[in-house]
């Protein structure tokens, strides 16, 4: 549920979403948003639909193609108290999908081609809307030495994968 004032005042040029950002990035971006303009958003764990799982994907095989772009959109227009590092870390990923794919093993190339355009998009988003602050939503802090190694190092599994994170973990701005 939305305000629909609220959306057309404050959302993406008067709609809650982005049209380039077209799966897995446009509802995170409208909540900081609205997180970022003093609104409040919330997460209510209540059955309203049948969500049917990657139908409009599956059978291109375009799923982790947008699912890195997205992520890649949001390193680009997101700020965080690391956000020095993300231009690192996104040279260090498109610098290996390329060698990969240049190897000749051809899905790291849609993946290389995801990391690009969802940076370039990014970019784009930022230049147009301002940095997005994620550190007026509520956020997990993560500790700096994870962020340096995840950073220089292919290391997510090794710290996160396991992380259990609970509401106690929650920076909340209120």
């Amino acid at each position: 549920m939305a305000n629909a004032d609220i959306i057309k005042r404050f959302g993406f040029d008067g709609k809650p979403f982005i049209n380039e950002t077209f799966l897995y990035a446009d509802d995170v971006l409208l909540g900081i948003r609205l997180w970022n303009l003093g609104y409040y958003t919330y997460y209510v764990p209540v059955e309203s639909g049948i969500h049917y799982v990657s139908l409009t994907t599956k059978s291109s095989g375009l799923l982790s193609y947008y699912t890195i772009r997205a992520k890649f959109i949001k390193h680009a227009f997101i700020k965080t108290a690391y956000y020095s590092t993300v231009p690192v870390y996104y040279a260090r990923v498109r610098a290996s999908l390329w060698t990969l794919c240049k190897a000749g093993f051809k899905k790291y190339c849609a993946i290389h081609k995801a990391v690009i355009d969802g940076w370039r998009l990014g970019l784009k988003l930022r230049s147009k809307f301002g940095f997005l602050d994620l550190n007026k939503a509520p956020h997990v802090k993560l500790s700096g030495h994870i962020i340096l190694a995840h950073t220089v190092f292919p290391v997510r599994s090794i710290f996160l994968r396991k992380r259990f994170v609970t509401h106690n973990d929650l920076i909340l701005n209120i």
